[in-house]
């Protein structure tokens, strides 16, 4: 019997990771290093894919996070990527915890990283697109911008998005925001960071790193009527105080 319960919890378990992985699915990030390989274009070694899960997540069987290393092209080695998607608790966002880069040449990686299926918030929301430059060595500049999409399409970029920031010193943060926009269920969304070193790297004289943190995520905007309904209930809260502090002074 209780070797039975546990086959029943076992089974109960890994449909739970089934599911949940299914979910993620669509959770992919691309590099691309610019002087030998085209954004959205074919894999190659200059054009690195990986999904969730897939090959090349040092991390599997963990929904939603992705741990990658790897070099893109001849240039650029990173060290650790580590993303997380669909918070349990929260509203939809993709986070980027860490990226760090080392560059051997002047050049360009640009960073995509997309999630589609996310559920809510829906209705009017706006994008909130944070970039962090914790650290950088050598001349660069770090730039990114957060996308949202009705159609729930991967890669997916549209109207839709909060504008394009940029860093060149550390370490700094910077905000951007989008909206509001009208979201409707399933969407999708996809945070591009472009990183472009410029002037001599080596990784002996002149060794040119970065390292930063990224969050793209959807923060609702109260409707009309519930801003009016709370507006109309701290009238009414301020009111009763009013009366109560009068009361006791005549008393």
């Amino acid at each position: 019997m209780r070797f039975s319960r546990f086959a029943a919890l076992a089974v109960v378990i890994l449909g739970s990771l089934l599911t949940l992985n299914s979910a993620h699915a669509a959770f992919k990030l691309e590099l691309t290093d610019t002087s030998c390989g085209t954004v959205g274009g074919a894999a190659s070694v200059c054009n690195v894919y990986v999904q969730d899960n897939g090959a090349g997540d040092l991390l599997p069987l963990t929904s939603g996070s992705m741990i990658v290393a790897t070099a893109v092209g001849t240039n650029f080695t990173t060290n650790i990527v580590t993303t997380q998607s669909k918070p349990v608790i929260g509203p939809g966002q993709l986070n980027l915890t860490s990226f760090d880069i080392a560059a051997t040449s002047a050049g360009t990686l640009v960073l995509r990283l997309t999630d589609t299926s996310f559920a809510g918030p829906i209705g009017l929301a706006s994008l909130v697109n944070r970039l962090t430059l914790n650290s950088l060595t050598g001349n660069a500049t770090v730039s990114s911008i957060g996308y949202e999409s009705n159609t729930d399409g991967e890669f997916a970029l549209g109207a839709n998005n909060t504008g394009n920031v940029a860093l060149t010193v550390a370490p700094t943060g910077i905000t951007g925001t989008g909206g509001p926009f009208t979201l409707t269920n399933p969407y999708s969304l996809t945070e591009v960071i472009t990183i472009a070193f410029t002037g001599a790297c080596n990784s002996t004289t002149h060794p040119c790193n970065a390292s930063l943190t990224k969050n793209l995520s959807v923060a609702p905007v109260p409707e009309p009527a519930s801003v009016a309904l709370f507006g109309a209930f701290l009238m009414l809260t301020a009111g009763a105080i009013r009366r109560r502090q009068k009361k006791n002074q005549s008393a």
